[in-house]
């Protein structure tokens, strides 16, 4: 994971009523070569999970399902927006093709999926933005409020999404939690024009 665990772990801490400023504990599963921890990444799109410790550090609680993004940013322009993956151009990657089918489902249904999703743009390295917000929200909001279409999101234009902006949700009274590494990143690169779209699961 790209992301810095002191960056997450403050945003964490500035969600009301979640964990307070108890001691915070980042358990990766993408990356962890388990077949549970592989079905967690795969199948729900679960890359972490993060939990409270108690004072003697020996029993840990109130853990939270967290699917996490980072964006390898060009130069210092971000999009500051959640990136919802709708298809790729790879025949091989089939199973794979739909993030937002698969997420949709899986809430529709009460199924596994993250309870947090969070969203990061780097510049070697460095962070330059970063937001966390429910995964529900980010969803709905995707459901009911103008999106932005970013086709394609990689070099080798194989990946669409459409992205989900942190301004307009926080606008319109989501919950979102962001960071910035200075003022010019809080600034979004490419003001697309924002069309409306809704998919029924």
């Amino acid at each position: 994971m790209e992301i810095a665990h002191d960056q997450i772990i403050e945003l964490f801490q500035q969600i009301p009523g979640l964990f307070g400023k108890q001691k915070l504990v980042i358990h990766p599963v993408e990356g962890v070569n388990e077949d549970t921890c592989k079905l967690l990444d795969k199948s729900c799109g679960i890359d972490y999970f993060i939990s409270t410790e108690d004072g003697n550090k020996t029993v840990s609680f109130a853990w939270r399902s967290v699917g996490s993004t980072v964006e390898r940013c060009r130069n210092e322009g971000v999009y500051n927006a959640f990136s919802l993956r709708k298809k790729r151009n790879n025949d091989q990657s089939k199973a794979e093709n739909c993030e937002i089918e698969k997420r949709l489902y899986a809430m529709k249904h009460g199924l596994v999926y993250p309870l947090y999703t969070v969203e990061a743009y780097v510049l070697n390295g460095r962070l330059l933005s970063v937001a966390v917000a429910k995964t529900e929200d980010v969803f709905n909001a995707y459901m009911n409020l103008p999106i932005r279409n970013c086709d394609p999101h990689s070099k080798n234009k194989e990946v669409f999404f459409w992205d989900v902006s942190w301004k307009i949700m926080k606008d319109n009274g989501y919950k979102v939690y962001d960071w910035y590494y200075n003022d010019k990143c809080k600034r979004t690169y490419r003001l697309y024009e924002y069309k409306k779209y809704n998919l029924a699961v």
